[in-house]
């Protein structure tokens, strides 16, 4: 079996699906909410307005690099209950 061409597999990647990934979405109130319950609230930005520039910025990079990221609504309540439903811990956590 021959080797595609740098062509063939420049095509290939050029049709490929970009990755869709989910990236956690708050507005101010259910923000506040989920810091107020995470154990690690220190690992938090400051204010609202310090994430929305943060989450901002992540979303605009994520796109840059060839993903596509979705903004994903959060209910802090919703995400509360679940974690306590299934025994999780509400943290902190930032991949990008």
């Amino acid at each position: 079996m021959r080797k595609p061409s740098l062509l063939e597999r420049l095509r290939a990647k050029k049709h490929s699906p970009r990755p869709v990934i989910g990236v956690a979405w708050y507005d101010e109130v259910n923000w506040a909410m989920v810091k107020a319950t995470a154990l690690d609230a220190y690992r938090f930005e400051n204010s609202f307005a310090e994430w929305l520039t943060m989450a901002t910025q992540t979303l605009a990079n994520l796109k840059r690099s060839g993903t596509d990221a979705v903004p994903v609504p959060i209910i802090a309540a919703e995400l509360i209950a679940w974690c306590r439903a299934h025994g999780v811990l509400v943290i902190h956590t930032q991949e990008c």
